[in-house]
């Protein structure tokens, strides 16, 4: 009974599944195996040893947030040394020595602000950032963090000293004219002559500053600070 019953059952399902695969088999598509990928010609970059999109892109990202970080921590601390001093003794009379330690740190924010407004441009403008730029900003940060700590921001318990705080700001502005002269010279070409009056400057910075000339200082500190603003303008015109 059980054969009579399961025999034409059997019959019938290997019956339909043959159907169906010769049905599936008529009606498939051939496989078409793709052609392999054409030889490409090799990009500009790899032929020329020029960095690639990928490095440029890096370089420019770690640039911005190098940048952006130092601002930030510059205007904290003057923030922070302000508050304290306010808290504590006041404002206190005006002296040259005051002028020279927060105009200093005042003319570190605004360069560094100016320098945050000509990347700001540069990334709106697709602009490729050197790894050379990257490095000069990081020594250059590093260098504004040690006049930082000469002027008596980065460290307050520190006493104040005029003639290693003004030698370190200086320093600052003679490294930057010194090497933007030399490595990036062929970029902002309209900042030639600042770059030449900020080597002026720094250097007269310096040597008043190592004489114990206040007034002296105070004249490089003037005069770096109309630089700043040329430099500013000239950023500000080129980004709007």
């Amino acid at each position: 009974m059980l054969q009579i019953v399961f025999g034409p059952v059997a019959v019938l399902v290997i019956g339909v599944l043959w159907f169906r695969g010769a049905f599936d088999a008529r009606n498939r598509r051939p496989v078409v195996l793709a052609p392999p990928p054409a030889a490409t010609s090799t990009p500009d970059d790899e032929r020329t040893g020029a960095p690639a999109r990928s490095e440029l892109t890096f370089v420019r990202m770690a640039h911005h947030l190098w940048v952006a970080g130092t601002l930030g921590a510059f205007f904290s601390l003057f923030i922070r040394t302000l508050a304290g001093r306010v808290a504590t003794v006041g404002l206190g009379p005006i002296s040259v020595d005051g002028v020279l330690r927060w105009g200093y740190m005042l003319w570190l924010i605004g360069y560094f602000f100016a320098t945050g407004v000509g990347l700001e441009r540069d990334r709106k403008a697709n602009a490729g950032t050197d790894w050379r730029e990257l490095v000069f900003f990081v020594v250059q940060a590093t260098l504004a963090f040690v006049a930082a700590y000469f002027l008596g921001f980065l460290a307050p318990e520190r006493p104040y000293a005029r003639r290693p705080a003004c030698v370190a700001a200086s320093v600052v502005a003679l490294f930057v004219g010194l090497f933007s002269l030399v490595f990036l010279a062929r970029t902002s070409r309209e900042l030639t002559r600042d770059r030449w009056f900020a080597v002026g400057a720094g250097t007269f910075g310096v040597l008043a500053a190592t004489l114990g000339w206040g007034l002296g200082s105070l004249g490089a500190l003037i005069a770096l600070t109309v630089l700043l603003l040329d430099y500013l303008s000239v950023q500000m015109h080129r980004s709007f």
